[in-house]
């Protein structure tokens, strides 16, 4: 009889777990359809084809890819400040890549080039650099933050083939910490991203490996991996992990690749548009907001590849952007019009900032237009 009422005992608790899972996943999609994008206000800057990069004190920070012009926009006032320092001279700077501007404080801005980080202030005067003697390889520094004033975090690529299982068998140092007061230098986070539960198994590994940089605050460093699962809150007093948040993207699917299938040019070119990726995360006063797009399938990329001869060079997908906010209470999850354009920042207010896609002369040549947004009840539903 105690056998009888304990497998009736199970049996109820897994049908309660199951409608529970059910009443979530209802939840999840009544949020998708009940919220929409709504555009409040546009902005238009006299800059063609901007890219973004942070925003500080209403600041916007954009630079141009093809002129390598460094543009800040006050978005209180909107005045424009600019430089270009483009150039291989002692006090200019050879190439721009977009992860590898940043503001370093209220008036200096930092860029990346090979083991050294060039400092301007908003008039494009050169303020010296910060030396790195612990960073290897040729590419440009990327997601830099300064601390305190004196603590500077860099996060650094791995090393190592991904493609081959080997790669994940060691542990691989993530963040890259200099004390500009006494020039020390030293990695930390070594176990974080690296193993088998997160990024693969026997059989496969994920198409793209790194960290998203998520938001800061005084004494932390946030970011993501690349597998969506968690936020992680590096704390620079403790030099530790003080925190995990969990991520629920609904239309957030990470490409597995076979370790059989290797390494190849033109798959890899292909992989990059069936891979989802996170391009931003910011938090407001009671909100995370998280931009990513949703990937595409091997039929639609390879379409698109017959029917556009120069791709991927002039002609490329528009990505299918989504923009996933949760709180405590609730998360929404919802798809970003093509007609609206790439969501690029999320203020402190609530208010979500999209450029829309330059597809008149008028958007090439001479303006960048901003849309600014709102998520609110769709009253139809």
């Amino acid at each position: 009889m105690k056998k009888r009422n304990f497998t009736i005992l199970l049996v109820l608790i897994s049908f309660l777990l199951s409608c529970n899972k059910k009443n979530i996943a209802k939840k999840e999609n009544n949020n998708q359809q009940n919220y929409k994008l709504v555009k409040q206000d546009s902005i238009s800057i006299a800059r063609p084809v901007l890219m973004f990069e942070e925003e500080r004190n209403n600041n916007f920070l954009f630079f141009n890819p093809t002129s390598f012009e460094v543009i800040i926009f006050n978005n209180n006032t909107k005045k424009i400040s600019s430089f270009n320092k483009f150039g291989q001279g002692a006090e200019e700077y050879p190439l721009l890549r977009k992860g590898s501007i940043k503001f370093l404080n209220d008036s200096i801005i930092g860029i990346g080039l090979m083991k050294k980080i060039k400092k301007y202030n908003f008039n494009g005067e050169y303020k010296g650099e910060i030396s790195l003697n612990s960073i290897k390889g040729y590419a440009p520094i990327p997601g830099f933050h300064i601390f305190k004033d004196s603590i500077l975090i860099i996060q650094t690529p791995y090393v190592g083939n991904p493609y081959k299982r080997e790669f994940y068998k060691s542990t691989k140092s993530f963040l890259l910490i200099k004390n500009l007061n006494t020039n020390n230098e030293f990695r930390e986070v070594k176990y974080f991203v690296i193993n088998k539960d997160n990024l693969s198994n026997n059989e496969f590994h994920y198409n793209n490996i790194k960290a998203y940089p998520y938001y800061t605050t005084k004494n932390a460093y946030c970011f993501t991996n690349s597998n969506a699962n968690h936020v992680y809150t590096f704390n620079i007093d403790s030099l530790k992990i003080t925190d995990i948040t969990p991520l629920h993207l609904k239309n957030y699917q990470r490409l597995k690749i076979k370790y059989t299938e290797g390494y190849s040019p033109d798959k890899h070119i292909l992989n990059l548009y069936r891979d989802s990726s996170i391009w931003a995360i910011f938090k407001s006063k009671t909100k995370n907001y998280v931009f990513y797009n949703k990937g595409y399938t091997l039929q639609e990329i390879t379409k698109f590849k017959k029917e556009h001869a120069n791709f991927p060079v002039s002609e490329t997908p528009k990505h299918r952007y989504y923009i996933n906010c949760f709180s405590k209470n609730e998360i929404i999850d919802i798809k970003v019009p093509i007609s609206l354009g790439v969501p690029f920042f999320a203020d402190k207010d609530d208010t979500i900032y999209i450029r829309k896609y330059p597809t008149e002369n008028s958007d090439l040549k001479g303006n960048t237009v901003i849309y600014v947004c709102k998520i609110s009840k769709n009253e139809n539903k």
